[in-house]
C-alpha cells in the first residue's frame, strides 16, 4: 500500500501507511522479545524465593569489580567488593544427571574474581531468584528493564571459591572479541587515568560504571547531569565533531574524512554495548554523512525515524525505557530549535561594524553570543523534559539550567584527552600518561562545579509526581505547537496556557492543600525490612518511625 501510494505521488497516504506497518511490525517484534523464551529457559522456573543450584555458564562480559561502599555510620551491614557479570546458562545439573538449559542472568559474586574474562566457561554454585516487583506505588520498576534485555532472574555466589572456570569453545563469538576489547580499553584507562577520576573516565567513555561510587552517582544525579556518566548521544557527538574538525584540516579528503566519521560512529557504538542513546546518535551520524555525500539537505526529524527504526530493531523495549526517551526528545527539541530559530541575514552595514571592532571586543562578544545560545539550548531541553523527569523520578532540579552550559567544555575536552590516552597507550606511555592527567583535571574541574551547585539552596527539589494523564496533555500540546505555527495563540495566551498547565500538574501532584487538618494519616513504607511508617499529625507534624533498613540506607532515606 505505502509503495502504490508513494508511485501515484500521494505522500500524506503514503507516509501514514509507512508508519502504519512500521508500528505494526514493531509491536510484533517487541511481543516476540518480551514473551516467547525457549522452553527450557531456566527463568521460567525459577521464584522469587532463592534457591541453590548448579549451572555450567558462558561469560558475556568480563567479570567488574564493584568498590566496596563507604564507612557510613547508619549503614548496619558494610558491603565489601563485589564482582559482577553477565551470563549466558548451557545447562544445569539436577537429580538425573546435566540437562540443557538457556537464559541469560547477571552473577553478583562477594568478593574479587580473578584470572576470568569474557568467553569463559565456568561451573557455578549460586542462588537465583526472580526480580522483584516494586514494592511501594512509584517505585523503579528493575524487573521490567531486566526483561527488555530477556534477562529473567539474577544469581548470587557467596564467594569466589563458588566459581570454578572450565575450558571451553566459546570465545570465536563477535559479542567475547568486543567485550574483551573493550575491557582492555577499560584497564589501559585506570592505568592512565589519575586514581580518582579513572572509574569516572570509564563511564564517560565506555559505559562501565561499576567504577563509581553511590556518592559520584547521586551527586551527578540531584545536580540534573546524570546524562554525563550514561553513555549517551553527546559522547558520539562530541567525538564525530572532534573527527571531523581535524579530518577537513588537511589531513583527508573529504570522501574519506565522511567514510571514516560512519565508521567511527558505528564502531564507538558497538565498543559501548550498543546502548540505544547511542545507537540513536551513531544512526543520525551516518544520516548526515550520507546527506554530504549526496550534496542534499539533512532532514533532522526523518534521521530521527530512521534512528528510532534501528533502535527497535535492537532492543524494542528500550523505546519504553526514560534514558531513551529522554534522548529522543531532547534530540526532537534540538531539531525543531533549528527549524523554528533559523537566523535572519546580516545587514551588511551593521556585518562591516562588527569587522572594523577591535579583536578583544570580536572574541568578548563572539564567545558571549556562544554561551547565549548554548544557555538558551540547554534552558529549552530542560524545561520540555521536566514532564517526564518529574513523573519518572520525582526530581526536579533547577541548578542543572546553570551546571549544564559550564560543564559542556570541560566534558568535550575530557573525552578527547581520554580517547588521546587510550590511543597513546599502545605505542607512548608518555604521551598516554600526560593526555590522562589531562582528562582527569578536566573530570575533577567538573565534580568540582556540581559539589558548588550541589551547596546552593534549593538545587533540587523533591515534588510527588503528577499524573501520567497531565503529562500526555503537555507533550500533546507541544506537538500541535510545533507542528501547527499557523494556528498558534498570541504570546501573552500561551504565557497564560503555561501557567494553567503548570497549575494543573502541581494539582494533580498533589501540592495543594489536601483534607482537613485535624485528621491524623498513618502511611506504611516498604524499606526491605522491618516495619517505616509516616504519622501525618493534626496541626501539620510529621512524625517517621522505624526507617531502619539493614542494607544501604540512602534508599529509605531518600
Amino acid at each position: 500500500v505505502w509503495l502504490i501510494a508513494w508511485r501515484r505521488e500521494r505522500l500524506a497516504f503514503s507516509g501514514i501507511a509507512l508508519c502504519l506497518a512500521i508500528a505494526g511490525l514493531s509491536g510484533v517484534w517487541h511481543g516476540r522479545m518480551w514473551r516467547w523464551f525457549d522452553r527450557d529457559e531456566v527463568g521460567l522456573s525459577v521464584s522469587e524465593v532463592p534457591g541453590g543450584f548448579v549451572a555450567e555458564v558462558v561469560a558475556r562480559t568480563t567479570p567488574r569489580v564493584v568498590p566496596a561502599s563507604r564507612p557510613d555510620p547508619l549503614n548496619v551491614i558494610r558491603r565489601g567488593e563485589r564482582t559482577r557479570m553477565e551470563v549466558e546458562l548451557i545447562r544445569v545439573r539436577a537429580k538425573g544427571g546435566w540437562i540443557a538449559a538457556s537464559g541469560r542472568s547477571v552473577l553478583t559474586v562477594e568478593g574479587r574474581l580473578a584470572g576470568m574474562v569474557a568467553g569463559d566457561r565456568l561451573r557455578v554454585s549460586a542462588v537465583a531468584s526472580r526480580w522483584e516487583p516494586p514494592a511501594n506505588p512509584g517505585e523503579v520498576d528493575f524487573s521490567e528493564y531486566a526483561r527488555g534485555d530477556r534477562r529473567l532472574f539474577r544469581m548470587y555466589a557467596e564467594s569466589p571459591v563458588a566459581v570454578r572456570r572450565i575450558q571451553g569453545e566459546e570465545a570465536w563469538r563477535w559479542r567475547v572479541w568486543v567485550e574483551r576489547l573493550r575491557e582492555s580499553a577499560r584497564q589501559r584507562l585506570i592505568e592512565h587515568v589519575p586514581a580518582d577520576q579513572a572509574g569516572l573516565t570509564a563511564a564517560i567513555l565506555l559505559g562501565t560504571r561499576e567504577g563509581l561510587d553511590a556518592e559520584s552517582v547521586e551527586l551527578f544525579f540531584l545536580t540534573g547531569v546524570s546524562h554525563l556518566i550514561a553513555i549517551s548521544g553527546l559522547n558520539v557527538a562530541i567525538f564525530s565533531y572532534g573527527f571531523w574538525w581535524v579530518a577537513r584540516s588537511g589531513l583527508f579528503s573529504r570522501r574519506v574524512a565522511l567514510i571514516l566519521a560512519m565508521g567511527l560512529a558505528a564502531g564507538y557504538a558497538v565498543l559501548t554495548e550498543s546502548q540505544s542513546p547511542v545507537v540513536r546518535a551513531a544512526v543520525l551520524v551516518v544520516c548526515v554523512c550520507f546527506a554530504r555525500f549526496g550534496a542534499r539537505r539533512n532532514l533532522g526529524f526523518n534521521a530521527l525515524a530512521a534512528s528510532a527504526i534501528f533502535v527497535m530493531g535492537i532492543q524494542p523495549s528500550a523505546l519504553f525505557q526514560t534514558g531513551t526517551q529522554l534522548s529522543f526528545l531532547a534530540v526532537a527539541v534540538l531539531c525543531m530549535l533549528e527549524t523554528h530559530h533559523k537566523k535572519e541575514p546580516v545587514d551588511p552595514l551593521d556585518r562591516l561594524i562588527a569587522q572594523l571592532r577591535p579583536w578583544p571586543i570580536r572574541w568578548m562578544h563572539g564567545v558571549a553570543i556562544a554561551f547565549w545560545e548554548l544557555f538558551r539550548t540547554s534552558a529549552v531541553v530542560w524545561i520540555i523534559a521536566l514532564p517526564l523527569v518529574w513523573y519518572r523520578f520525582r526530581l526536579i532540579s533547577p541548578i542543572a539550567l546553570l551546571l549544564n552550559p559550564l560543564v559542556v567544555l570541560p566534558m568535550a575536552m575530557a573525552l578527547y584527552f581520554g580517547f588521546a590516552a587510550l590511543v597513546c597507550s599502545w605505542c607512548s606511555s608518555t604521551s598516554a600518561q600526560l593526555f590522562g592527567w589531562a582528562c582527569g583535571q578536566c573530570l575533577a574541574w567538573i565534580e568540582s562545579l556540581l559539589r558548588i551547585g550541589s551547596k546552593i539552596p534549593a538545587n533540587h527539589v523533591w515534588f510527588p509526581a503528577p499524573d501520567l494523564v497531565w503529562v500526555l496533555a503537555c507533550y500533546g500540546v507541544l506537538v500541535l505547537w510545533a507542528v501547527m505555527p499557523a494556528y498558534r495563540p498570541p504570546r501573552r495566551w500561551q504565557v497564560a496556557g503555561m501557567m494553567v498547565l503548570v497549575a494543573s500538574g502541581l494539582w494533580s501532584a498533589r501540592l495543594m492543600p489536601r483534607g482537613s487538618e485535624s485528621e491524623l494519616t498513618c502511611t506504611f513504607a516498604a524499606v526491605g525490612h522491618g516495619t517505616a511508617v509516616l504519622l501525618e499529625l493534626p496541626g501539620g507534624v510529621h512524625v517517621l518511625y522505624d526507617a531502619g533498613h539493614l542494607g544501604n540506607p540512602a534508599t529509605v532515606a531518600q
